[in-house]
Order: structure tokens, then C-alpha cells, then sequence
């Protein structure tokens, strides 16, 4: 069994830029415990499936590779943010799409259509589109962090879609390792 999540990946200069943004965050609030996304890792996840067995990923594969078939490659724009769960209580910040972003609800409501087809539960909650940047260890302590984030203005970083990415997610005791299982290009 394999832990596994389908998601689109973004180009490394979406990556620095991203960095450079933490960067700023983290010399604001070097005194908070903050967990900060590594670069090598971020993503925009489209559907977390789990534990899969190798029949069940193959489909998946199969599933992944015809749906890319039927997209041709989309320009994108990261220039929003936001926190999960809220601003008062706040845990995750992230950064949002805004140009793009139809294209990538409706890749992940025909995703989510394919993978119930092949035996899969189709996700319950609604989708929020984002990047995570950073996971905060204290939530109380880190309300300006919080206050800071979501004032910024991001200047619009945009890239472009072109593949769906199959991943293992490997547990280890220094945090998760992400493997891709398969890449599946737009036409």
C-alpha cells in the first residue's frame, strides 16, 4: 500500500518566488515556532486519496493519463492569500489562485467524477485551491504573522499548467518525502 495524492506541480521560478516571499515573512517572525513549506514540496493538490493498493494506483495512472489528454496547457496566477481555518484561528497559511482557477475546479471535478468511477470516495468538502506556505506550531502566540500575511499584496506570479502528477507521500521521522508515481502531460 501506497499513500497518494494527485496534484499539478508549478515551475521552480513560481518556487523562488514563493521562497522569497516566506523569506520576508521569516525575518519578520524568526521568534515564532513556524513550519515552514519547503520549496522542493509545494504543490497544488487536487485530490488526497491515502493508502492505495498497486491495482487500485494503476487505475488511478490510467485515469490520470486520459484526463490530461483532454486539457491543453492553461496560464495560472498566484496572487492571493488566506490561512486555514480562519483568521482567528488560524494554522496554515497559503497562497491562492486567481487567473486559472476555473480550469483548475473544473480538472478537479472531472477528477474527482473519474476516480468514484474506479471504486475511489470522491472528496466531501469544498475544494479550496492553495499553496501551503507555512504551518504554524503556535497558533496563539502567532496572531500578527497571521495580521501580516493577509494584508500583503502579492504581486501576481504567473506559470504555466501543463501536466497532472501522481505522488507517494513517504512517512519518515523527518517529515514526508514525496516520490512522483507518474506525470501525465496536457496535450
Amino acid at each position: 500500500m501506497k499513500r497518494i495524492f494527485v496534484a499539478i506541480d508549478i515551475p521552480d521560478e513560481v518556487k523562488e518566488k514563493v521562497k522569497h516571499y516566506q523569506e520576508g515573512l521569516k525575518a519578520n517572525f524568526s521568534h515564532l515556532r513556524v513550519g515552514w513549506g519547503k520549496n522542493d514540496k509545494l504543490h497544488f493538490t487536487l485530490k488526497f486519496i491515502g493508502e492505495l493498493n498497486e491495482k487500485t494506483l494503476d487505475k488511478l495512472k490510467f485515469v490520470s493519463a486520459n484526463l490530461a489528454k483532454s486539457y491543453t496547457r492553461f496560464k495560472a496566477s498566484a496572487e492571493t492569500v488566506g490561512v486555514f481555518p480562519n483568521k482567528n484561528r488560524a494554522r496554515i497559511l497559503w497562497l491562492g489562485i486567481n487567473e486559472g482557477k476555473d480550469f483548475f475546479i473544473k480538472l478537479k471535478k472531472e477528477l474527482e467524477n473519474k476516480c468514484e468511477n474506479i471504486g475511489l470516495r470522491k472528496d466531501r468538502k469544498k475544494y479550496k485551491l492553495h499553496l501551503t506556505i507555512a504551518r504554524l506550531k503556535e497558533p496563539k502566540k502567532s496572531k500578527l504573522l497571521v495580521k501580516n500575511h493577509l494584508q500583503n499584496k502579492i504581486k501576481p506570479v504567473e506559470f504555466s499548467v501543463s501536466s497532472i502528477v501522481i505522488y507517494e507521500s513517504e512517512l519518515r521521522p523527518t517529515g514526508s518525502v514525496y516520490n512522483i508515481v507518474s506525470k501525465s502531460n496536457f496535450i
